[in-house]
């Protein structure tokens, strides 16, 4: 097992995403970005919660796993994307306890800070 799997289970992330490794992250970054870049889709509350909990896994890989780096181009580009498509709220989406209880700060976490283009279902 490589050093982002085994990083990646020892988080105790689900087995899916174990599977897919860093690659099956960064193009589900990717792909949210281009979704919000279209405004079009309705976002169901979940599943937008899924989504920015997999950047912060994509975070946690390039702080603890040097080896993830190799993807820090793509991910940039996905974050530039998404932060331009996206608005920026005065409140974490999962509250302010999670994120003090997490660690999270809207400075490294931005994400967490952020809302879709258009309303949630």
């Amino acid at each position: 097992m490589d050093t982002i799997r085994r990083h990646l289970e020892q988080r105790e992330v689900d087995s899916l995403v174990i599977e897919g490794g860093l690659d099956d992250l960064v193009s589900g970054w990717e792909r949210l970005a281009s979704q919000v870049e279209g405004g079009s889709e309705r976002w169901m509350w979940e599943e937008w919660l899924n989504d920015l909990d997999g950047r912060e896994i994509i975070q946690d890989l390039l702080d603890h796993v040097p080896e993830s780096r190799t993807a820090l181009g793509a991910v940039e580009r996905a974050d530039e994307r998404f932060a331009a498509s996206t608005i920026a709220t005065d409140q974490c989406v999962w509250g302010d306890g999670t994120a003090a209880r997490r660690g999270w700060t809207r400075e490294k976490n931005w994400w967490y800070w952020r809302d879709p283009p258009t309303p949630y279902e």
